[in-house]
């Protein structure tokens, strides 16, 4: 019933590794190391898509905590008809 530990563990570093790897893609960035940046860049996408995934995953199992995803909404950031 709910997360156990380890799980709560391994969101919170991911969440963490997200949240870093933006902040040292912008760093590269500002300091014009492109390929630095540009790898940096795919580390965090893999980190949020990692994270979207696991999102979507505690709300579908049954008895998770949490919200269930709404059918109507779309990506983040995107307007509903728009």
């Amino acid at each position: 019933m709910g997360e156990t530990r380890e799980e709560d563990r391994r969101a919170a570093a991911l969440d963490y590794m997200h949240v870093m790897l933006g902040q040292l893609r912008a760093m590269a960035e500002r300091d014009s190391h492109d390929m630095l940046a540009y790898l940096i860049g795919m580390a965090h996408l893999e980190a949020a898509e990692k994270a979207r995934e696991r999102a979507l995953t505690s709300r579908a199992a049954p008895g998770r905590r949490g919200p269930r995803p709404d059918a109507t909404a779309g990506p983040p950031g995107r307007v509903p008809g728009g």
